[in-house]
């Protein structure tokens, strides 16, 4: 539990460390993998499948706008091979009973992601909040069987803000105390973020609100704001509603 009390110091800014745990996977990763059995081969099954999950809901949003079918689908073609799109394990592990959280640390803190489709697989432990336009934070209950589906920075910036990407968050418990003592639970989920073709041309399907910009370039932009303000600051809402 060393790990759950370490400070986390972002680039130009220091803040309260997320109270978490992560594995990421992207294609053509070189890192060494856990030396646990088949666990490799299964990892990249699961986000195989992931990946042709994506494909249909990016069909589905092109329908609803009444676009092509393969509008948004035909910038994603590169999702497994070395590019943005990752896919991450996040285990929000039970508190020790000594635990302190600190002021303003939470699970996960609230922040928008940078492509444009996260699909999640959380398990019923629950924690997972969007912040709706009006500014109330919903939570977003466990069902089983289904996947939450979010957009996410680029996508907006695409449809001119017809689709929103909701800052989000993860909080403690509702059973837990504010020191996190009694947080005897573990919380799991399983997180895919989305992201075109990195030479892809991002541009307001109605011409409007956003400037153009290559999809690696935002990125490269987001990076470049964290460096100087901070990643928390970058983190949260970076588009206008």
């Amino acid at each position: 539990m060393d790990s759950l009390k370490r400070r986390e110091i972002r680039l130009g800014n220091a803040t309260e460390p997320d109270v978490k745990e992560s594995f990421v996977y992207f294609p053509e990763n070189l890192a060494p993998w856990p030396e646990i059995e088949d666990f490799k081969e299964s990892f990249i099954d699961v986000f195989h499948n992931f990946t042709i999950l994506l494909h249909r809901i990016l069909e589905v949003l092109a329908l609803s706008l009444d676009l092509e079918r393969e509008f948004f689908k035909k910038h994603h073609c590169t999702l497994e091979r070395q590019g943005g799109t990752v896919m991450r394990t996040a285990l929000y592990p039970k508190m020790p009973d000594d635990f302190k959280k600190t002021d303003g640390q939470l699970r996960c803190s609230e922040h928008t992601d940078w492509g444009t489709v996260t699909v999640i697989h959380q398990d019923n432990v629950g924690g997972l909040q969007v912040k709706t336009k009006s500014g109330e934070w919903i939570d977003v209950k466990p069902k089983d069987g289904t996947f939450v589906v979010q957009i996410a920075d680029l996508m907006q910036r695409w449809t001119s803000n017809k689709f929103y990407a909701p800052p989000h968050r993860v909080l403690k418990l509702p059973d837990e105390t504010n020191s996190f003592i009694g947080a005897k639970r573990s919380r799991f989920s399983l997180i895919y973020f989305g992201n075109p073709d990195s030479d892809t041309v991002v541009q307001g399907i109605d011409g409007s609100k956003y400037e153009p910009i290559i999809a690696s370039h935002y990125y490269e932009e987001l990076n470049e704001k964290a460096s100087k303000q901070g990643y928390e600051e970058t983190f949260h809402h970076t588009l206008d509603i």
